[in-house]
């Protein structure tokens, strides 16, 4: 299998999300589509979920018209390229190729707020899953271990997973960066949640680029590596926000109203008042980011 040409047949015309059932001829023999219109296809036996997303930036189709210089891929100019996430449908394609085990998630409608993530985590018994690797983050050389300022994989994983991707020429470190992938949708189900960078650049513009030379230096790597041997460390269902050890919801409780009779604040008053606008602060942060359907979560 050639990365470059399935890339560029993956990069025709763009899918805005609600499109996405177009692509199914162009994905692997095998593939079913899901209640929530996501597809996926098994591996062998693992514990190792592989994302991707199927729909691209924007809402209308149009062909994309390629141009090449040196390594890089772009389109005429007056399209987006799609790389973001062709270029991780590519990889998952390449690996399911050789056959390297893992549950293979291809999602509709990460452009428009995870979507069809989403469903399935609040759908899926993930029980038996360790690990879910999203490959849809810009760049050479991220391991994401934040989104959206929460930790969503540990370190060790994160530096573990680094190491076996830099034995082959590669330069991955530690992104705590990261802002939202479909990988972000797991994070109170599955221990260890993270993205990796792929070789785009300058996605949603007009500009964007995917460095094709780097994306096949990857497809390879991928295969090689032993996805089962990666440490297993964050616990679920606790956030713990950048600067922060792990929190839980309910270690926080509602601040309590002062009372009335007093006039006036003492400096130990003030001192309470100001612990509980902490408090209130990261609990507004627990609203904002936690899993619910109500607070939802907003992709890049």
């Amino acid at each position: 299998m050639n990365i470059r040409e399935l890339f560029l047949e993956l990069t025709t015309r763009t899918y805005p999300s609600g499109t996405e059932d177009e692509m199914f001829h162009l994905l692997p023999k095998g593939t079913i589509r899901d209640f929530s219109g996501n597809y996926f296809i098994e591996i062998g036996d693992s514990q190792t979920i592989f994302t991707s997303h199927l729909d691209t930036h924007g809402d209308t189709v149009q062909p994309i018209n390629h141009r090449f210089s040196g390594d890089l891929i772009l389109s005429d100019g007056n399209t987006i390229l799609g790389a973001d996430d062709k270029a991780g449908v590519s990889l998952m394609m390449y690996m399911i190729h050789h056959k390297v085990p893992g549950l293979y998630y291809f999602f509709r409608s990460e452009e428009v707020g995870c979507l069809g993530s989403k469903e399935i985590a609040n759908e899926m018994n993930l029980s038996n899953w360790k690990r879910i690797v999203s490959f849809d983050r810009r760049g050479y050389n991220s391991v994401v271990t934040h989104q959206s300022l929460v930790r969503t994989c540990s370190d060790d994983f994160a530096n573990s997973l680094a190491q076996k991707l830099n034995r082959h020429g590669l330069e991955y470190k530690l992104d705590t960066q990261g802002v939202s992938s479909d990988s972000y949708s797991f994070i109170d189900n599955i221990c260890e949640c993270t993205n990796l960078s792929v070789g785009y650049q300058n996605e949603h513009l007009t500009k964007e680029s995917q460095d094709i030379r780097f994306l096949d230096l990857l497809a390879t790597t991928l295969i090689r590596i032993d996805w089962e041997d990666l440490p297993t460390q964050r616990k679920p269902r606790q956030r713990e926000w950048i600067g922060q050890s792990q929190i839980k919801p309910s270690d926080y409780k509602p601040p309590q109203k002062s009372s009335k009779s007093s006039n006036k604040v003492s400096t130990e008053s003030k001192k309470s008042k100001a612990k509980i606008g902490e408090k209130r602060q990261l609990l507004q942060r627990l609203n904002l980011f936690g899993s619910s359907k109500e607070s939802g979560f907003w992709t890049r």
